[in-house]
């Protein structure tokens, strides 16, 4: 990593760009595993109704993820002093800007792993600053090397798991944007509901937030409109009259920012992160006329066989 790094900051960014994107063609024929849960993943939730287009869409997704990356290494170049109004367009409802603009205002923020959901929460920095939750990288010397390339100034970083109890809401009692991807897998931790009509274990801790200490909701996207050019859209805040059933009040917000992130995705599927594991739970039902592909490097992009989801 230190030594490709230099030599990634050297390049133009749209050479770094493709550059990523030429390597994430080669590591989406070298490794089959994630190859099939993106196209597992893509025809679970009624995207593609084929393997071959399944598959052209889960490379395009590989692609999207390698410049994702490239992006997030160069964001000190692309969001440094007054650059960010230039590489980023902000979209938010007035209800919204008037949260960002109260230095007191906490605010929540969900979001899912599409578009540079890395550049959306640095750039949200910029009007109100931002704390994420974030898993440390399993590697420690490079999870510094990584950290050490954030903005330190108006964001950072709490763990996504194990941490100080009160990291969150401390974050909201200080008037700072709290960032929350809400697709990740939450195993046996979460609640059980329809993503693109397929149970999903979804984290609970958004919606409780929320409820606890009233901060206002939003989901937000971020996305790549070309190499160092995004687009920031903030939701209107996401409004719940709690019934006294909490967990028919959990359900009910995580349904609705289930529904906002989907339809984000169908928007334009290529920017989502298809390969990781979002779906636990069920048998998979091929769709009528799914024929697998052949498993041959250079033939395909790799075998999709129905199997069972542990």
């Amino acid at each position: 990593m230190r030594s490709a790094l230099p030599g990634l900051d050297a390049l133009p960014l749209a050479a770094a760009t493709r550059l990523g994107e030429r390597l994430a063609d080669v590591a989406f024929l070298l490794d089959r595993r994630r190859r099939r849960v993106a196209i597992d993943n893509i025809l679970r939730a009624g995207i593609r109704d084929d393997a071959a287009a399944a598959s052209r869409l889960a490379r395009a997704s590989a692609r999207h993820f390698a410049a994702v990356v490239v992006e997030t290494l160069r964001s000190a170049d692309l969001l440094g002093g007054e650059r960010w109004r230039e590489a980023v367009s902000f979209r938010a409802p007035a209800a919204v800007r008037a949260i960002l603009d109260d230095p007191a205002a906490g605010l929540l923020v969900a979001s899912g792993h599409l578009g540079n959901w890395e550049i959306g929460a640095q750039a949200l920095s910029r009007a109100k600053p931002v704390v994420a939750a974030a898993r440390r990288v399993s590697n420690p010397h490079v999870d510094r090397l990584l950290r050490r390339r954030k903005p330190g100034d108006r964001f950072r970083l709490v763990p996504e798991w194990f941490g100080p109890p009160g990291r969150f809401t401390d974050a909201l009692a200080n008037g700072e944007a709290l960032a929350l991807l809400i697709d990740l897998d939450a195993r046996g931790e979460g609640v059980k509901l329809d993503f693109f009509g397929r149970p999903a274990a979804t984290h609970v801790t958004a919606a409780m937030l929320h409820l606890v200490t009233k901060a206002p909701l939003v989901f937000a996207s971020c996305r790549r409109l070309g190499a160092g050019r995004f687009e920031l859209a903030l939701s209107a805040p996401i409004e719940h009259r709690p019934t006294g059933d909490k967990e028919a009040d959990v359900r009910a917000i995580l349904g609705r920012l289930n529904g906002e992130l989907e339809a984000a995705i169908r928007e334009d599927p290529a920017q989502y992160l298809w390969a990781h594991s979002r779906w636990k739970y069920g048998e998979w039902e091929p769709p009528p006329g799914f024929v697998p592909l052949a498993g041959r490097l250079g033939r395909s992009a790799g075998a999709v066989e129905p199997r069972r989801v542990r």
